[in-house]
């Protein structure tokens, strides 16, 4: 993306619900997270450079573009959950319960597969980066029922409109602040 002259990247990430108040279908804005992701390429530093590369994540998402998704959220009368806390898991699988455990513990609301590293990459790079959390099950554990693809893909019906309204009209805010 940076390649590409990028400046800024609104994601979506397909999520499972942690928080009892998340539910299918329903978009949270994502704050803060938790990388519980290994394997993963974590950095673009190849130690070419003398000493270390350090990166601030006090605030690793985009204040301005948070703002934008929150006014248009507001003005599309779409509800956007806030304060959310990205828990990310390497995928493909979904979470043992007792890692949608340890994430509540640690205080994440949703749980997801590609948030992680994307976020703390995307600000080496000194790219302006938000995330929409598209909440599609209850976490792992957290329902009698196991999660299914038509249980995903009926959510994914119901929260994509929704989604794309929000970064829609946020575009625009962003594109009147210029």
């Amino acid at each position: 993306m940076s390649d590409l002259g990028v400046t800024e990247i609104i994601a979506i990430n397909v999520v499972g619900g942690i928080d009892s108040k998340l539910n299918p279908g329903d978009l949270c804005l994502i704050d803060d997270f938790i990388d519980f992701t290994s394997g993963r390429q974590h950095t673009f530093s190849d130690g070419s450079k003398p000493g270390v590369q350090h990166v601030d994540l006090t605030r690793p998402y985009d204040g301005k573009i948070q703002s934008a998704l929150r006014q248009s959220a507001k003005e599309s009368a779409v509800l956007l959950h806030e304060n959310g806390v990205y828990a990310g898991f390497n995928g493909p699988r979904f979470e043992t319960p007792s890692e949608i455990r340890l994430a509540a513990l640690a205080g994440a609301t949703v749980v997801g597969m590609t948030g992680c590293p994307e976020v703390s990459l995307a600000r080496e790079l000194g790219i302006a980066y938000a995330s929409i959390a598209l909440v599609v099950n209850p976490a792992a554990g957290l329902s009698e029922a196991e999660i299914t693809m038509d249980e995903i893909n009926k959510a994914l019906e119901v929260g994509k409109s929704k989604a794309l309204k929000v970064i829609e009209g946020a575009l625009k805010v962003l594109a009147q602040s210029e």
